[in-house]
């Protein structure tokens, strides 16, 4: 889930150490989750993670973090392997 909270992992750093699957993500509304909503995520396996140090609007959020897992899916679905010393991973030609 796209967070606001300070501490959240990076998206690009969690989906480094992710196998090819399902993958959801939630972005909540401008302001961020209300507390509620956080613990049910959490306690339905939802880790909180972030897009930046910027605050994007919610619209902007949505297509940001799809960008992002769009890009890791098919970097992932080509057999891009890791650079060593890297989360980065590049696409194999």
């Amino acid at each position: 889930m796209a967070s606001l909270e300070g501490g959240a992992t990076p998206l690009v750093t969690l989906l480094a150490g992710q196998t090819l699957g399902d993958v959801a993500v939630f972005v909540g509304p401008e302001g961020g989750f209300e507390q509620e909503e956080l613990g049910g995520l959490v306690a339905g396996g939802a880790l909180p993670v972030s897009l930046g140090p910027t605050v994007l609007r919610v619209e902007t959020a949505a297509i940001a973090a799809a960008g992002v897992v769009a890009l890791w899916a098919h970097a992932r679905s080509a057999g891009a392997q890791p650079v060593e010393g890297s989360k980065v991973k590049p696409q194999e030609r």
